[in-house]
């Protein structure tokens, strides 16, 4: 694990389940907010009180997000790639926040499944050109900026995100420790 720059509140998890010889990535049109309407890596809280760790939190996520579709365990290349974080300006409201990242190679394109309907939104493998294309308004809007750097595998770095109301102005990659 790395160690988390100060005064950034980091409490939770993305996954990114990747099929490289099918060029597919598993992602999730979200039915609620924060991102509704929009593709997603899997993922979610981290439980502190029950002392879990953030790779816990994503092995336990995405089992839950797909229904027991994936586990985590089974992959052979279950990789923590960094940090995402992120500082929102809205008008005179600031905040910040961030999440532990993890890409999850399979090898077996046995894990691959017809689009599916779920409690949480709809999981599709798409394609990672579509995923990772800027011009892709129905991704979240920071994911073609981290995503391909992380699937690059240079080690672990701070993906730093900087909103303006509601819009992503600025992006930076730094490594970490």
């Amino acid at each position: 694990m790395v160690e988390v720059p100060r005064g950034i509140d980091i409490k939770y998890t993305i996954g990114f389940c990747v099929v490289p010889a099918e060029n597919k990535v598993l992602m999730l049109y979200r039915n609620n907010r924060p991102n509704k309407d929009k593709w997603n890596g899997l993922g979610g809280k981290i439980n502190f009180d029950a002392k879990e760790t953030p790779q816990e939190c994503v092995i336990r996520e995405i089992s839950e997000e797909t229904d027991k579709l994936i586990d985590l365990s089974l992959a052979p290349d279950l990789r923590y790639t960094g940090i995402v974080t992120w500082d929102v300006t809205t008008g005179e409201e600031k905040h910040n926040g961030g999440m532990h990242a993890y890409v999850a190679n399979f090898n077996d394109r046995t894990v691959i499944f017809n689009k599916k309907e779920t409690r949480e939104g709809v999981l599709d493998w798409l394609d990672l050109t579509e995923v990772t294309s800027k011009d892709n308004s129905s991704v979240v809007e920071n994911i073609p900026h981290f995503l391909p750097e992380m699937l690059k595998g240079h080690g672990k770095a701070r993906y730093h995100c900087v909103y303006e109301d509601g819009n992503l102005v600025d992006f930076a990659v730094s490594p970490l420790k």
